[in-house]
């Protein structure tokens, strides 16, 4: 048995979903990279946005289709930049985004 989406709205950093029946659907905490960008001492700085405390894995990729692990992070704090390993720059990736954790 499926459930009739009536409704749905962002807020927050999650998807919220009204159905038909009264039912309440919430996503997950939405989180995101942006604004790559060198660091002085190495590496590359991106800014972070989403959940503290929960574990990501950054993905890099050159051409938007083929992604590989760049490193594995957990913030500490909902919004902050986050420094990635030189490592992260060593693949000639350009894009980044995150997945769930390893």
């Amino acid at each position: 048995m499926g459930v009739s989406i009536s409704a749905w709205d962002h807020a927050n950093g999650r998807f919220v979903a009204a159905g038909t029946g009264g039912q309440v659907l919430r996503s997950q905490p939405l989180a995101y990279l942006g604004d790559p960008r060198p660091d002085p001492l190495g590496g590359v700085r991106v800014r972070f946005e989403g959940e503290a405390g929960r574990e990501y894995q950054v993905l890099g990729s050159f051409d938007l289709i083929q992604w590989s692990p760049v490193a594995t992070v957990t913030p500490t704090l909902p919004i902050q930049d986050l420094i990635l390993p030189a490592e992260a720059t060593a693949g000639g990736y350009l894009f980044y985004r995150l997945g769930d954790g390893p």
